[in-house]
């Protein structure tokens, strides 16, 4: 990246790609994953 656009700053796009998808998988993604868990291998047990 830095060969091709001299001035990107690679802790803003690091940064910008983390906070786009970090608060997506807590709200969205951790939920969805779990559904698929308890399809594919039966309920799961939270306690």
């Amino acid at each position: 990246m830095r060969m091709t656009v001299p001035e990107a700053n690679p802790s803003l796009y690091i940064s910008m790609a983390l906070a786009l998808t970090f608060p997506f998988n807590i709200i969205i993604g951790i939920p969805i994953y779990f559904q698929i868990i308890q399809r594919v291998w039966g309920t799961v047990g939270l306690g």
